[in-house]
């Protein structure tokens, strides 16, 4: 059978949709369930979309009695250009919905009457015989000579933290002349240059009410990109709120005399005396975790047999059984992916957060043992006891997560210490007092704990 024609996909836009699912699933190329996700299979799912009037398809064909053809699908589309592995359809479909390039969808079988899953390309993401990527707008602060030279802070939507900021020119937005402006291609949020500053003045798909909290607010490119990484900074926070007519006071400025970061050290008071802790080094791997539950390979069937997760039996049983071969992983991904909040129900609190892996040095402080303390902009978020070296506390338990401690039976302690460090990890650090007597060190953790030092969570 000849291949189906299809218009092929702009240059430009192919090049921007292969980065943005390098930077909101993977790096391209990566392996994911036996399936190599690559351009060209990104190029092809797109097409095979785009092809479609409606810019829809189902995921598996359906076959009439005589073998032709009555609902279309994805997968038969992708074996036709040489992707022949079966779960291709459902690993590329499921790839773009998490860039925001396609959505979930529903097809109507009419001979069976059912209803069949699909994927839907995102009106942003199609294109006609007539267009071609529209070239962003060399606006105020990001000089912009093609496509795919998107400055650092478009890559990421502070609105919907999914899609990404394109330049549009030639529109006219109510109420403001006639300029050059920033649209989301998940959420359509719209960004208008204020001098070398930006101001959210709507945002088309507001599909979370928190969404909205930035509505009409002028900030810097840098403020917008800690917006969209979450990990916006304490005096951009103040200077906002002042901003807006008030500013309120931080607990941690009637704590700076006692919680002094100097010189690597800082002053904690506990009972009434005042211990000095040093900073660990800490190096980063580079890049951030996203997702580190879909990795975790135990089967839903055998999963759901533990005792943390009966509750969740029935449900699975009743509503996914298709799934329950398949890893666990994989199927909250999917489940995350179609905004299914089953999947938080097999996570804890912090299972969703995004990681790092990080590791200190094996000499000096970091072999002795004794009391940790993790921190934020100098304030204690953190205490525990460690009973081995501090560096193998470090290395093999806090700077290293598995995909089974982000869920129900996992650890939260771990994995909120980790995301705490990955988040700031030019603001935050760990500091450890070396004490060898295993009673001094649970008496220093509980006077920390009872204290007004400044910690919020204390573990251990």
């Amino acid at each position: 059978m000849p291949a189906p024609h299809v218009l092929p996909i702009p240059a430009a836009l192919r090049t921007l949709a292969c980065d943005t699912v390098s930077h909101r699933v993977a790096r391209l190329p990566f392996v994911h369930e036996g399936v190599t996700v690559t351009c060209d299979l990104i190029t092809a799912g797109m097409e095979a979309l785009n092809a479609q009037a409606a810019r829809t398809l189902s995921l598996k064909h359906r076959t009439g009695a005589g073998g032709h053809v009555q609902v279309e699908g994805l997968d038969r589309l992708l074996k036709e250009r040489g992707f022949v592995h079966p779960g291709t359809a459902l690993i590329i479909s499921g790839v773009l919905e998490r860039a925001g390039i396609t959505e979930p969808a529903e097809i109507p079988d009419r001979q069976s009457r059912r209803v069949m899953r699909g994927t839907r390309l995102v009106p942003a993401w199609t294109w006609h015989f007539e267009s071609g990527l529209q070239k962003p707008c060399a606006l105020p602060g990001t000089p912009l000579s093609a496509p795919e030279e998107l400055s650092s802070w478009q890559h990421l939507c502070p609105v919907c933290r999914t899609g990404m900021l394109n330049g549009v020119t030639g529109q006219r937005l109510f109420g403001i002349p006639p300029t050059g402006f920033l649209l989301c291609t998940h959420c359509g949020a719209k960004f208008v240059p204020d001098a070398k500053n930006y101001r959210l003045v709507s945002i088309a798909i507001k599909k979370d009410p928190l969404w909205g909290r930035y509505l009409n607010t002028t900030m810097s490119p840098d403020e917008w990109d800690a917006i969209a990484r979450d990990v916006r900074p304490r005096e951009t926070t103040q200077r906002t709120r002042e901003r807006g007519g008030f500013r309120q006071k931080s607990s941690s400025d009637t704590r700076k005399k006692n919680n002094e970061n100097t010189r690597g050290r800082l002053a904690v008071p506990v009972g009434t005396r005042m211990l000095y802790f040093t900073r660990l080094a800490l190096q980063y791997r580079r890049g951030n975790i996203h997702d580190l539950f879909s990795r975790n390979k135990i089967p839903v069937s055998a999963i759901i047999r533990l005792p943390a997760y009966r509750d969740l039996a029935q449900a699975v049983q009743d509503n996914y059984a298709h799934y329950l071969d398949v890893p666990v992983g994989f199927f909250l991904s999917e489940l995350k992916s179609t905004k299914e909040v089953l999947y938080r129900e097999f996570l804890h609190q912090y299972g969703d957060e995004t990681f790092c892996i990080c590791r200190t040095g094996t000499g000096g402080i970091s072999t002795e043992r004794g009391v940790f303390v993790v921190t934020v902009n100098g304030e204690i978020r953190a205490t525990g006891p460690c009973s081995t070296a501090f560096c193998d506390m470090v290395n093999d338990e806090l700077g290293w997560l598995s995909p089974e401690t982000c869920y129900r039976d996992g650890d939260p302690v771990r994995c909120r210490i980790n995301a705490l460090l990955c988040s700031y990890r030019k603001d935050g650090g760990i500091y450890v007092h070396p004490v060898e007597d295993d009673d001094e060190i649970a008496r220093i953790v509980r006077e920390l704990n009872a204290g007004e030092c400044g910690q919020k969570d204390p573990v251990g």
